[in-house]
């Protein structure tokens, strides 16, 4: 029994780092925690695995979107997306969306708009769409404003890439209003 307790507590305490870490990935500090992140990146992974192999789900909802920004930042766009599809497809396992939590909600919705745009930089602009939809769609339920910036901000760039100019615009317009609204500078 020590072997999965250590393993929980390992996760436990990387995950603290990984929440720790998150709001300082876009502030004048983004340089030493990517640094601090990239060091601990393989404890990241065992950690999101473990979590992932014991139906961990709230604390891989909580890991996957904490390290959302250090994926962005580092082009870890493949590995991202494929570590938050997993834990989409075990929270769904695990729970009915509609019953969740609302936390649970707010991660899940976080994650699916997360992987909107991961899948965005290297230009699957299908997937883009179709998550960042499904993110902003249960944002809007929970009214989630930051959720739904970067779900936004994700279809106007879909959107631009597509030649759906008046559209990008649209959603650029809506998404510039939430930001202010919320006060993110980023």
């Amino acid at each position: 029994g020590e072997t999965e307790t250590l393993q929980r507590k390992h996760a436990e305490h990387f995950l603290a780092l990984a929440e720790q870490a998150e709001p300082k990935l876009t502030s004048a500090e983004q340089k030493t925690w990517l640094a601090r992140l990239e060091r601990e990146h393989d404890n990241m992974r065992a950690a999101l695995g473990w979590a992932l192999e014991h139906t961990g789900v709230e604390l891989a909802l909580r890991l996957g979107t904490a390290l959302f920004q250090f994926w962005r930042a580092r082009s870890y766009w493949s590995e991202g997306r494929q570590r938050l599809e997993e834990i989409i497809a075990l929270v769904r396992r695990a729970e009915n969306p509609e019953q969740m939590s609302c936390e649970h909600r707010a991660l899940f919705a976080h994650a699916l708009t997360q992987i909107g745009s991961l899948a965005y930089y290297p230009g699957d602009y299908t997937i883009a769409r179709s998550r960042s939809e499904e993110g902003l769609a249960l944002s809007r339920e929970i009214e989630d404003k930051k959720v739904m910036s970067l779900a936004l901000y994700t279809l106007g760039s879909v959107a631009l890439q597509q030649g759906e100019f008046a559209a990008a615009r649209a959603l650029w317009e809506e998404c510039l209003a939430l930001t202010r609204e919320v006060g993110d500078k980023n």
